[in-house]
């Protein structure tokens, strides 16, 4: 199906409005002698699982850089639509109602946008919508296989048919399962008792205990130990989907029944002790334990903390598309403070402030300390921010680095993260792996920034034979084993 000429030329200069070649040379992707080729390594997820960066410069340079290979250097557009020409149009939507950032606009086009299609945008929008291509095959445009690109992160696009909503159909089919089998008689427990529809049950509140798998026969004394480890619930808490219900199932029950050694004698993914130097009795293991020496407004709170000389945060994922962004850029025009500290996800000053980050503006310390751990300067402008993908991690490794003395101790422990490698956010090119590989890239010292498994952790529980009856559960409920 060809477009008309008005609709291509239209998406054509509202990708040309953004200066691809400019942002390349800022964002220090640019490689000697071949423009455009640090472009095309921003194009590459979004082809090939139509994921969007959480940055949107980077989605602008990657739709001007497919409107180059496409209608530049491409013959126009043929009668049979590749992957390439699929992300086109996927980006289109996302971008047409966005406008570009001014340091990276192209005047004659921006203009022209304003003068002949703004006032239609949401007419065109509609027809590429409504003839959104998904189907087809023919030859891609050749561009540069520079791998999975770990300068960037990726936030999923929320599209029928995705990897990450295969994922979460299959477990929400195993959760409503679980749900019949194990609380036949409990209508009352769950907001709606048995409504399978594709999202996951949710426990009332005064039930969102039950989301937690406990032994069975505890006694009261066991229940409220575990219970009492996890006072500051998250808002979904109760849902099945919440990573931090499984965390306190898992890590919780390890602790009280005193099998946190069982950890430490894993190693990380890639063959590092899990937990290194760590003491693993459960007195020195808590969780949501807060951090207050950071500055921050809203504190840092670990998911699961092993106390004492040397100190491990864990942060726990489950279903999560992304490891955890700074909030600053996704501020919107409704929030209190958007006009003083809405960011552009580059760390330049804007809006008028002093400081390069906003967050540093209000008294927040990380970029005192980020310099000594990592190798990114807190003295010059950087497009992105580094920690704009990669929040929750720099500040889970801050959170064990850093004394409440405001000394930094590299040597004082690590970060471990925990994830579910069905997640296709942590597999090849998923944002969660991104962040990591990143995040640990620019690690002065690498080992402070670890991952593992849920399935290698459950595996180990297995092969110890360790509570046996929380490694059944877990296999039921969450398909983990």
């Amino acid at each position: 199906m060809h477009f008309p000429d008005d609709i291509i030329d239209a998406m054509n200069t509202c990708a040309l409005r953004f200066d691809g070649y400019k942002y390349e040379q800022v964002s220090g992707l640019s490689e000697p002698g071949s423009t455009g080729a640090g472009l095309s390594r921003l194009i590459e997820p979004i082809v090939k699982t139509l994921m969007l960066h959480a940055d949107d410069n980077m989605n602008f340079a990657a739709f001007f850089r497919l409107q180059r290979l496409l209608y530049h250097w491409g013959d126009g557009e043929p009668a049979v639509y590749s992957d390439e020409h699929i992300a086109y149009d996927f980006l289109f939507l996302h971008l047409y109602h966005r406008e570009v950032p001014d340091r990276f606009g192209h005047e004659d086009y921006c203009v022209r946008w304003r003068r002949e299609f703004e006032g239609r945008k949401e007419e065109i929008a509609r027809f590429v919508r409504t003839s959104f291509r998904r189907k087809g095959r023919a030859n891609g445009i050749s561009i540069q296989d520079a791998g999975p690109c770990a300068s960037t992160g990726t936030a999923m696009g929320k599209i029928a048919g995705s990897q990450m909503g295969k994922y979460k159909e299959e477990l929400v089919k195993r959760y409503w399962a679980y749900q019949q089998r194990f609380f036949p008689q409990i209508e009352d427990c769950f907001e709606r008792p048995f409504v399978p529809d594709g999202r996951p049950p949710v426990f009332l509140q005064d039930q969102a205990w039950r989301n937690v798998i406990a032994k069975p026969g505890a006694t009261q004394v066991e229940m409220d130990r575990l219970s009492n480890l996890q006072t500051k619930r998250h808002k979904w808490f109760g849902s099945m989907n919440s990573s931090q219900a499984l965390a306190q199932s898992v890590l919780g029950n390890l602790a009280i029944h005193d099998h946190l050694s069982c950890l430490a004698e894993l190693s990380s993914d890639a063959g590092e002790p899990l937990l290194g130097k760590a003491q693993t009795a459960p007195e020195n293991f808590a969780m949501e334990h807060e951090i207050d020496h950071l500055g921050e407004p809203r504190r840092t709170s670990l998911d699961g903390f092993l106390s004492g000389a040397y100190q491990v945060a864990i942060e726990c994922k489950f279903t999560e598309a992304e490891v955890g962004a700074c909030s600053r850029p996704l501020l919107t025009p409704s929030d209190s403070n958007y006009d003083t500290d809405l960011c552009d996800g580059t760390f330049t000053r804007q809006r008028g402030r002093m400081e390069r980050c906003s967050l540093t503006e209000i008294g927040v310390l990380y970029w005192r300390y980020v310099p000594t751990l990592f190798d990114w300067p807190s003295d010059a402008d950087q497009a992105p921010c580094p920690l704009r993908r990669n929040y929750q991690l720099v500040r889970n490794v801050l959170a064990v680095c850093v004394r409440p003395d405001g000394t930094v101790s590299p040597e004082s422990g690590h970060v471990v993260l925990v994830y579910d490698e069905r997640n296709p956010a942590f597999q090849a090119s998923g944002n969660g792996l991104l962040a990591f590989v990143e995040t640990r890239q620019a690690l002065k010292n690498s080992g402070l920034l670890r991952k593992c498994s849920w399935q290698r952790i459950i595996g180990q529980l297995k092969k110890k034979a360790v509570l046996p009856w929380l490694t059944e559960q877990l296999e039921l409920k969450y398909g983990l084993g």
